[in-house]
């Protein structure tokens, strides 16, 4: 079946030959525009920042961006594409959609039927890409799994006369819930390849600070009517990084900022805030935002820190190399 051909350097804004700092910084400018949390509301805004997510994951991965740039550079934006032969099993995937041990693999996300073309479906993509589809994960009863006896290999859930089967134990996913919903709660969409029933989906109810790890029930849903656990993991997050309840965001900053001090524009889950930069700040220092970081059920609230990184957000004019050669002067007539 064809598809969609997309164009990942068209759509991070870099030439082919790209460096792999360049393809970052481009993604990060890109993702930081287009964030979901600085759209509310906006689904144009949140198509574009899946579209960016996905050709990051290709063009970041050496081995991806090999594969992808063996295609050529012929193709154009949204033409219709056929893989070439020999794509299959690139990613190391569950083409039937059985894994070791009965496992079971299903698929939920927002990549491209492209993506998938060439980099695989169930099971053909590493955990942990975020907002991906396609990712591997188990869904399987307690015991046993899914294709198998619950009750051991070869072993019969009758063993004597007029005794009563013991109840089926609920079968378990793990489903990849973004950090933005984490934050605020509310519904999202999973698809489940369910066995005997087919592909359904589920609008879920995720409340707001879910911890990883806890899970979601849906009655009745499973195999033979039995029931589901949907057990919660965190999908990576292109802007926020989490250690433990709190949140740790970047703040971009000019040489001058930092030395001089000023004020940076930073996204926290309550939306954009203007931060003071003390001056003398080095990269990496840290500054504290109380209460401002991960949400908890028990009505907690973390930290968000504010993290200074310093660079230059694109070549120096003039104006400006000429008094940087003065500061470097002036260091140097100081030792």
């Amino acid at each position: 079946m064809a598809v969609k051909y997309r164009d990942y350097y068209e759509i991070l804004g870099v030439p082919r030959n790209a460096s792999a700092e360049e393809i970052r910084r481009a993604y990060r400018k890109l993702a930081r525009k287009y964030h979901p949390d600085a759209n509310k509301g906006d689904s144009s805004s949140e198509d574009k920042f899946k579209e960016i997510n996905e050709a990051y994951e290709v063009l970041k991965d050496p081995e991806k961006r090999r594969r992808y740039d063996q295609l050529g550079d012929n193709w154009k934006q949204g033409q219709d594409f056929r893989p070439p032969p020999g794509w299959e099993g690139f990613a190391g995937g569950f083409p039937g959609g059985g894994g070791a041990g009965g496992a079971q693999g299903f698929n939920f996300g927002n990549f491209s039927d492209f993506f998938e073309a060439l980099f695989g479906g169930a099971g053909g993509f590493e955990r942990g890409a975020a907002g991906g589809r396609g990712p591997r994960v188990e869904f399987r009863t307690s015991r046993g799994g899914f294709g198998g006896s619950p009750f051991g290999e070869g072993a019969s859930p009758f063993e004597g006369f007029g005794q009563q089967p013991p109840p089926t134990p609920p079968s378990e996913a793990t489903i990849e819930v973004p950090l933005s919903r984490v934050l605020h709660g509310g519904l999202q969409k999973v698809s489940l390849s369910i066995p005997g029933r087919g592909t359904r989906t589920f609008d879920i109810r995720i409340p707001r600070g879910i911890e990883q790890g806890k899970k979601i029930r849906l009655r009745g849903e499973g195999p033979n009517g039995t029931d589901i656990h949907l057990k919660v993991r965190y999908a990576q997050d292109s802007l926020y990084r989490l250690e433990g309840e709190d949140l740790v965001v970047n703040a971009y900053v000019s040489p001058a900022v930092a030395a001089l001090g000023g004020k940076a524009s930073v996204e926290t889950p309550e939306g954009t805030v203007n931060v003071t930069i003390p001056a003398g700040s080095s990269s990496g220092k840290r500054l504290r935002l109380r209460g401002r970081g991960l949400p908890r059920t028990n009505g907690t609230t973390g930290d968000l820190y504010v993290q200074v990184m310093i660079g230059f957000e694109g070549p120096l004019s003039p104006e400006e190399r000429r008094l940087y050669e003065e500061l470097l002067k002036v260091e140097q007539d100081r030792q």
